[in-house]
Order: C-alpha cells, then sequence, then structure tokens
C-alpha cells in the first residue's frame, strides 16, 4: 500500500461523505470514518482492496450513499468511495462503466443515442456499481435487464466477470447485497439496443414528468425506504389501514393520504412520526430530529407488515 499515492482522509465525521450530511446535527454527531480513501483509478481500487483483504481488515465500499443510511454515532475503520471512478464510454457497441458512474448519467445518455430499456430510469440517483448491487429498477426499466456481465474482485484478490445469471438477482436485491459471497464491484457493460428515437425520449419526458409531480425530491430521503409492496400486512396492520381510509373518504383527495398517515402514528402512538413519512415505505430526513425517530419508524413497519424488508442499508 505503500506505493500507491491516494487520496486518503483520516479520522473524519460519518455525517460528512453521506449523501443525507446537511441533516445530521453536527455537534452531536460523534461517528468517525478512520481512513476515508478515495482511488483514482481501477488499478488504485483493485491493489487497495486487495490490500484489505490481505490484512483481514473489514471495510466497506461506497457511491453516492444514496441507498445507505449511516447513523450519527457510527465508526468505521475504512471506507473506499468510488466517486472518482466514474468513466463510462461505448466499447465494441457496449456502454464500459466504471463502478462509480452516475446512473441518471449514463441512463441520459443511452436516451440520447435512442437506445432502449433505459428510459424509465432518467432521474434515477446513485452509481452504476450501487444499482446492480441492489438490482435498481424504475418501472419496467433496471439496469441488471441490460446488463450485459459485471467485473467483480473477489476476497482472494482475483479479478472474475460475472453474467446477471450468476448474481442471482430478485427483487430490489442480488447475492452479493444478501452477503451470501463477498466481493467488489469494479465495471460492468451494458447493453446498447437501438429503438425509436422518438418513443424512447417520450418515455423518458414522461418518467420524468410523473416523478416530479408524485416523488419528493432527492434531497433529504434515500428513496424507498421499505419494500412493502412484497410484505403481507398483520391483522394490526389490515385493521388501521381499513379504518384509516373509510375516515379518509371524507376528506378531500388532495390531502388524504397525509391524513390517513397521520391517523395510522396516532393510533399508534408515535404522532410525531407522520412529518416524517411520504407514505410508509419512504422515510424522510427533514431535520436533526429524524435521526432520533428513525428507530420508531422500524419499530412501526414492523407492527403493519410482517417481517418487512428494508431496502437501504443501515450503518
Amino acid at each position: 500500500m505503500e506505493s500507491l499515492d491516494m487520496k486518503l482522509y483520516t479520522n473524519i465525521k460519518s455525517y460528512s461523505v453521506t449523501w443525507l450530511a446537511n441533516t445530521y446535527d453536527q455537534s452531536s454527531s460523534q461517528g468517525i470514518i478512520a481512513n476515508y480513501y478515495l482511488p483514482e483509478t481501477m488499478e488504485e481500487m483493485a491493489e487497495l482492496c486487495r490490500d484489505l483483504y490481505d490484512r483481514k481488515e473489514k471495510f466497506y465500499v461506497v457511491g453516492s450513499t444514496s441507498n445507505i443510511y449511516i447513523r450519527p454515532n457510527t465508526n468505521i475503520e475504512h471506507l473506499i468511495s468510488v466517486k472518482l471512478l466514474h468513466q463510462f464510454y461505448v466499447e465494441d457497441d457496449f456502454m464500459y462503466c466504471e463502478c462509480g458512474a452516475s446512473v441518471k448519467q449514463i441512463v441520459r445518455k443511452m436516451v440520447k443515442d435512442g437506445m432502449k430499456g433505459y428510459s424509465c430510469m432518467i432521474d434515477l440517483p446513485g452509481t452504476v456499481g450501487g444499482a446492480i448491487y441492489g438490482n435498481a429498477s424504475v418501472s419496467s426499466d433496471s439496469i441488471v435487464q441490460q446488463l450485459v456481465d459485471v467485473k467483480i474482485l473477489l476476497k482472494d484478490g482475483v479479478i472474475k466477470a460475472f453474467t446477471p445469471e450468476e448474481l442471482n438477482f430478485s427483487f430490489r436485491s442480488s447475492s452479493l447485497k444478501r452477503k451470501e459471497w463477498d466481493g467488489i464491484i469494479l465495471s460492468c457493460r451494458l447493453k446498447r439496443t437501438k429503438g425509436n428515437q422518438q418513443k424512447i425520449e417520450d418515455e423518458a419526458q414522461m418518467a420524468h414528468a410523473w416523478r416530479k409531480a408524485n416523488q419528493p425530491g432527492t434531497a433529504r430521503n434515500l428513496g424507498t425506504t421499505s419494500l412493502l409492496s412484497i410484505a403481507d400486512r398483520t391483522m394490526l396492520g389490515i385493521a388501521l389501514r381499513g379504518l384509516a381510509s373509510f375516515v379518509g373518504m371524507f376528506v378531500p383527495l388532495k390531502k388524504r393520504n397525509d391524513v390517513k398517515i397521520k391517523l395510522i402514528m396516532t393510533w399508534l402512538g408515535k404522532p410525531g412520526l407522520a412529518k416524517y413519512l411520504f407514505g410508509l415505505n419512504r422515510y424522510m430526513w427533514l431535520d436533526s430530529a429524524a435521526h432520533l425517530c428513525f428507530d420508531d419508524y422500524v419499530e412501526v413497519i414492523n407492527q403493519l407488515y410482517v417481517k418487512p424488508r428494508l431496502e437501504i442499508e443501515v450503518w
């Protein structure tokens, strides 16, 4: 590792490198990252990971952290950011992408070039490595559907190309995310399949307009927090949702969802939690107090659903 001239920051506040950085109380957030690495080449990235694996050091790899919640007092010994590994370009009729390349930028390039299968992801935040790791998708489109192969550095230091089938993808998950084995995504190749240019641009415009009208912006949230659409409701959840829906019939449509959420939270003894919810599946870190209430949110969804799964990772 001495041979690497890499950007390295030591003993920095954990919150400072996160998507939600401006929502933390800086004075009370005591979590520290002992070593924060910013490799600028794939060679640096591979050598760094090999060294940490060889020394049996626990380390984490992040991109934009748009799907990771780092608690205010979490300490991390080694954190590698791939945000400087952001190159992507056309190579042999495929799109080659480094792991830290922006999904949004890749998708916009694909749409501009008239490539089908990407238009619904026009506003998807995060990096392509994170999108593969978590099988990110929007409507009928996903990065994984367009994946040719992905290069992964294994614990023994070998870099191997994997097909999508070998990564055993499931809804918003992969064998890597499920910790079935260990490896670091380095790069991938994506399909470039020509489609109807005008139709693709129209689809992208419609997806952008729908997202703007129906979802909050990307600030102060990590997208879908809980995968409630694939979880069964508890008896309590069925009863409270049903009662809230009945009361909501007498409320103007514009305010109906907010009223239903407030009612359910009040009935569960958590009235203050409602302000941080955009629906039940998205938590909003609107202020520093939101960090104190997050465990209440997890408790509530476990009361309303049977073994609900968080989509975000919590450290």
